[in-house]
């Protein structure tokens, strides 16, 4: 993040972004193992799950990371949690093999579709796990939330979830296009802008005052690449 202060001159602030887009266009990236993956056969996400872990490992020896990076799993509930937290396991496995040493970067998983306390606790206790096995330290691995339904914006739930994530918690991210979907707005209207939204930004805002959680309005699946 980086603080330009007054604009007094625009076309120097103007070539200061451009620099900045060609040293670094994608601040914050997640590889999707969720509705970007989209439905795969066991055996092929626990190729790509690898894979991933492989390359990010490339990216970040080559100096090529973003500031923040790391991968969203499948949601830790009955039907898919198993998949997530394999997915998770052979992605974490894979990067470390594959840093051969080097120091363990930043790294951030992302829960989407939260809507039980549990999914975090069991996403909290895997890496905490992860974390001892490799003589890490605590938190080395940061954790983001996905709220993306009304029923999760109750303070009570919020609450819940800021608890269970303690220390390791570092954002509650609003899924824009889900929780618009399950307040019944059609597809053309499901977008940042809707009212719905701005509602869930101002619960989780309050959810998260005085804390060290961040809310973020959301993902985008739009990438700084050239016409």
């Amino acid at each position: 993040r980086e603080t330009f202060g007054p604009v007094r001159d625009p076309e120097a602030l103007l070539r200061k972004v451009r620099a900045r887009l060609v040293q670094r266009p994608v601040d914050d990236l997640r590889i999707d193992f969720e509705d970007g993956l989209g439905p795969r056969s066991a055996s092929d996400e626990d190729v790509l799950a690898t894979r991933a872990g492989t390359e990010l490992a490339h990216a970040f020896r080559e100096g090529q990371g973003a500031r923040q990076m790391g991968l969203r799993i499948r949601p830790l509930d009955a039907a898919t949690g198993a998949r997530g937290l394999r997915t998770l396991s052979l992605f974490l496995r894979a990067l470390v093999a594959s840093l051969g040493g080097a120091t363990f970067p930043p790294l951030v998983l992302t829960l989407p579709k939260v809507q039980h306390v549990e999914s975090v606790r069991v996403a909290c206790e895997g890496l905490l796990e992860f974390e001892r096995t490799h003589t890490f330290a605590v938190n080395t691995v940061r954790l983001e939330v996905m709220i993306e339904d009304l029923p999760s914006l109750a303070p009570s739930f919020l609450a819940s979830i800021l608890n269970a994530g303690g220390a390791r918690l570092s954002a509650l991210h609003l899924g824009n296009y889900d929780l618009t979907a399950s307040a019944g707005v059609l597809a053309p209207d499901q977008h940042f802008s809707h009212p719905y939204c701005d509602h869930a930004l101002m619960r989780l805002q309050a959810a998260c005052a005085g804390t060290h959680v961040v809310v973020s309005a959301g993902a985008t699946t739009r990438l700084p690449l050239a016409n």
